[in-house]
């Protein structure tokens, strides 16, 4: 095992235990999202790539989509997609930085 690609929010605890069992060196990670835990791991190289889905972006749009709904009875006649970015070493340094 090499690489572990990591679909939700578990990324800190699979981390863990990759340092728990000594294969820090060994096994890395893709995560999802960007999480201020998740620094430590960036730093040390377990951590090498993050899919980010723009958390902050979507919770906008929905809560602007609910509003228009409820507020104003508009219903959105198609789909919101938000295309996550792919971020590698310096692209998660900076977002984790920023959440500090």
């Amino acid at each position: 095992l090499r690489l572990i690609y990591v679909a939700t929010a578990n990324s800190v605890p699979v981390c863990k235990a990759i340092c728990q069992c000594g294969k820090a060196e060994t096994v890395k990670v893709i995560a999802t999202d960007i999480w201020t835990e998740l620094k430590p791991y960036v730093e040390r190289g377990i951590v090498i790539g993050a899919l980010d889905q723009h958390m902050a972006e979507q919770g906008d749009i929905a809560v602007k989509t609910l509003h228009q709904y409820l507020a104003e009875n508009i219903v959105k006649d198609r789909e919101t997609k938000i295309t996550p970015s792919v971020l590698l070493y310096s692209g998660m340094m900076s977002k984790i930085s920023n959440l500090d």
